[in-house]
């Protein structure tokens, strides 16, 4: 299944986002993002990205020794590494009772660029996971 990169960029930004709101710095540690985690509920639900989006993340998380850096966008750059530390806090936030790999589909995922446009009329071809 094709997911859009920029659709899960976008989400993950808004983490970021919102703590710089807040901040006027980057954090020391990482996990001072993790209070910003649960904005990302909001708006993937209210753009009807949710279930893509944890399909997405399971995929990242479950592949961690990948390359993730362009999934990096927004104000703030991630070293190596961290990028999947921001993923992992975002999945405890909103899924915290279920493992990465426990989400059917994660395995056959294929992150593409698209905009969001192309995105959202893709999306609405497809099946819900899990439905």
């Amino acid at each position: 299944m094709k997911i859009s990169r920029t659709m899960l960029r976008d989400h993950l930004r808004g983490v970021t986002v919102s703590y710089f709101s807040h901040h006027d710095v980057a954090p020391a540690d990482i996990g001072d993002y993790a209070p910003f985690a649960a904005n990302v509920r909001d708006s993937a639900a209210r753009r009807g990205d949710l279930p893509w989006l944890k399909l997405g993340l399971a995929h990242v998380l479950e592949r961690r020794g990948q390359d993730w850096d362009d999934l990096n966008g927004g104000i703030y750059a991630f070293g190596r590494g961290e990028l999947v530390d921001l993923v992992e806090i975002v999945w405890e936030e909103l899924w915290p009772e279920e493992a990465p790999a426990a989400v059917a589909g994660a395995a056959d995922v294929e992150l593409v660029e698209m905009s969001t446009e192309d995105w959202n009329a893709h999306k609405a071809g497809l099946a819900a996971p899990g439905a």
